[in-house]
């Protein structure tokens, strides 16, 4: 009678780790899984970032340029003001 005890509570046992062993393999290639796609998911917005980032600089210079043409444009209006303001003085 106790060997037979022994037996079931072997069996139990063994029975409860390979049930234990079939539920953490799906697991661990779920979280494998998981993770790979989270990578992948990172990876495609840091590039995002990276090529708004660049958009941002790009439109930055292209701003720092449109103001220098700017300021040229208004400081040649003024140089013609001058001008037409002396024209007209001198025919008084």
């Amino acid at each position: 009678m106790n060997g037979k005890l022994w037996d079931h509570v072997r069996q139990g046992v063994l029975l409860i780790l390979t049930g234990a062993v079939f539920s953490v393999v799906p697991f661990y290639f779920q979280t494998t899984a998981m993770t790979e796609q989270n990578r992948q998911a990172n990876i495609s917005q840091q590039q995002e970032i990276d090529q708004t980032l660049t958009r941002i600089q790009s439109l930055e210079l292209k701003g720092a340029v449109d103001d220098t043409e700017i300021k040229q444009i208004k400081e040649s209006l003024q140089r013609i003001e001058k001008k037409i303001d002396r024209l007209i003085e001198a025919e008084k």
